[in-house]
């Protein structure tokens, strides 16, 4: 009686364990992606992932790069306008870690129209803390992901490069019925 009572608890008890994970996954993605649309450097850091932060040179050399690249999108004409977070697709533990993909889609306005980017975000917890970081996928593949994340375990594929779509702008100016 009791074995047939504690495998349904035991099940009841992971799903209620992932839902929470998840939940708290969705926060954190939603919160970085706030910190990237209000530019919010100081967010930005806390979200990196320890090691490629340490890979950058530390906070203060992060915050100039990220400095210098929102200044640089601003002096040519480029803003975030929008990030859309999918769920996470594939989820697994590695080396402590518990590692997620999540697709993302970025639409920025650009001189002469939008640009919309699919791309994916790599989730990083650590089992017992709870706290997520993140590491931008745009240039990582299989053969180089250890470069970033050594704790990878390859137990995942890493989604395909995204794609990247322009699309221009109307003319804005108006013609006039009367020519």
């Amino acid at each position: 009686m009791i074995k047939s009572l504690i495998l349904p608890l035991f099940l009841l008890v992971s799903y209620t364990g992932s839902q929470a994970q998840q939940t708290s996954l969705d926060q954190a993605a939603q919160e970085y992606s706030k910190a990237q649309l209000s530019e919010d450097v100081e967010t930005l850091i806390d979200f990196t992932y320890p090691y490629v932060l340490q890979k950058s040179g530390g906070k203060e050399a992060l915050r100039n790069a990220l400095v210098d690249i929102i200044d640089f999108q601003k002096s040519t004409g480029v803003e975030l306008k929008e990030i859309k977070m999918g769920k996470a697709k594939k989820i697994t533990k590695s080396n402590g870690e518990i590692h997620a993909l999540i697709p993302v889609k970025s639409i920025l306005d650009v001189p002469g129209g939008k640009l919309i980017s699919e791309n994916t975000l790599i989730a990083v917890s650590n089992e017992n803390s709870g706290k997520w970081y993140f590491i931008d996928a745009s240039v990582i593949d299989e053969t180089n992901i250890h470069q970033y994340l050594p704790t990878w375990n390859g137990s995942i594929s890493l989604f395909p490069k995204g794609s990247d779509e322009f699309v221009a702008k109307q003319s804005e100016r108006a013609i006039s019925p009367h020519l």
